[in-house]
C-alpha cells in the first residue's frame, strides 16, 4: 500500500502584528487573520489610496500607498510592510517598513520608521520623524 504525500511546501508568510509586535507565519493567500497572541484582527492586503480618502485609522501588516493626485487623511495610520506617498498624506504614521515620500508628495504629521527617504521636490509641512531600526 503506498501513500501519496504532498511534498509541495506550505505557502506561508510571515506577519507582524501592527498591535502587539507579535511575529507568526499566515497563509499567502489570506486577506485577513486574528494574531494568535493578542487575538486582535489584521488587515493583510495593501491599502491604495486612489482618490481623497478620510479614515480614522489605516492599519494593515502590507503596505499603504497613496498614489499621485490622491489625497489620504487619518489620525493613525500604521503600515507593517511601509508607506508609499505620491500625493498627499495627513496623519501620524507608524510603519515598521520603509517610508518613501516622492517629489511631488506633500506630508503633514509624524512619522516613525526604520527607514525614511524623502525625494526632492517632497513637501513636509510638519511633523515629528522618529528614524529607529
Amino acid at each position: 500500500m503506498t501513500h501519496q504525500h504532498d511534498t509541495t511546501p506550505a505557502q506561508t508568510r510571515p506577519i507582524v502584528c501592527y498591535h502587539c509586535g507579535h511575529r507568526f507565519d499566515a497563509s499567502a493567500h489570506a486577506m485577513s487573520v486574528s494574531c494568535p497572541e493578542c487575538y486582535k484582527h489584521l488587515r493583510l492586503e495593501d491599502i491604495i489610496i486612489r482618490t481623497l480618502e478620510a479614515a480614522r485609522t489605516y492599519y494593515t501588516c502590507g503596505r499603504l500607498v497613496v498614489l499621485p493626485r490622491a489625497r489620504a487623511q487619518a489620525h493613525e495610520i500604521r503600515a507593517v510592510a511601509g508607506v508609499t506617498v505620491e500625493g498627499s498624506l495627513e496623519a501620524n504614521v507608524v510603519s515598521f517598513g520603509p517610508v518613501w515620500i516622492g517629489p511631488n508628495a506633500q506630508w503633514r504629521g509624524d512619522c516613525r520608521a526604520p527607514v525614511v527617504k524623502v525625494e526632492d521636490g517632497a513637501k513636509i509641512h510638519s511633523g515629528k520623524f522618529v528614524v529607529r531600526r
